[in-house]
């Protein structure tokens, strides 16, 4: 990516400089040049920012056996499930951290709409147990042996900081996947997944390749006006 950035400049240099010998060649006055400068490197700015995409931005907790899930009156609890790891991609940190003393408690009912992860995550220097996602839920389905459900929820701004990821990153959706046996969970997977935006390389070749042809186009006009 670094490559390509430094040849789109030098392109981009190239074509300044042919633009302004022919301009001037054709009696162009130089305010003029200069505004024709002006709007060219604007509209290269607007393709370059129009040409990113979005990146997938994966942060999964995942646990293990334990805690209970209950139903009463309607309201499906959980406590004290085990959240023993998470596993992030799409930002400058991936890989599979250890989460320690974690804890998933959640509640949907009548009355209730929760879900929390407590832990420390020692391998993102978050030393100590706090709170690593708070949400809710819009969608919630219970079975015989898995629960599952969607919705919105806020990260630790220290997970999100650790993580090089700004405060207020917006995540598209929460999945709740929960296997149960005898009213505890044999395995847990709380996904949320995200939106960052990165330079397409795509993008980045197409506006080079253009770069090339206007350095071209200039040059070939310089050569016929001598």
């Amino acid at each position: 990516m670094a490559v390509i950035k430094e040849i789109m400049a030098r392109l981009l240099y190239q074509l300044h400089t042919d633009i302004y010998h022919v301009t001037l060649s054709r009696g162009i006055r130089e305010v003029e040049m200069k505004r024709l400068m002006t709007l060219a490197v604007i509209a290269l700015s607007v393709v370059m920012f129009s040409g990113r995409a979005y990146a997938d931005l994966i942060i999964d907790f995942q646990g293990g056996i334990g805690g209970s899930v209950t139903s009463s009156s309607g309201t499906y609890s959980g406590s004290n499930i085990p959240i023993t790891s998470l596993e992030v991609t799409g930002t400058s940190h991936d890989g599979v951290y250890a989460v320690t003393n974690g804890v998933l408690n959640f509640a949907y009912g009548p009355h209730d709409n929760t879900i929390t992860i407590n832990g420390a995550i020692a391998g993102l220097d978050i030393n100590s147990s706090e709170s690593l996602l708070t949400g809710s839920f819009s969608s919630f389905t219970p079975g015989s042996y898995y629960v599952t459900g969607t919705g919105p929820d806020r990260k630790s701004s220290d997970l999100l900081t650790a993580l090089s990821l700004p405060t207020n990153t917006q995540f598209q959706f929460m999945s709740f996947t929960l296997y149960l046996s005898s009213g505890k969970a044999t395995s847990s997977d709380i996904t949320n997944t995200g939106a960052v935006a990165t330079p397409e390389p795509s993008a980045l070749l197409l506006l080079g390749l253009g770069l090339v042809a206007l350095s071209l186009w200039g040059r070939r006009l310089q050569s016929h006006k001598s």
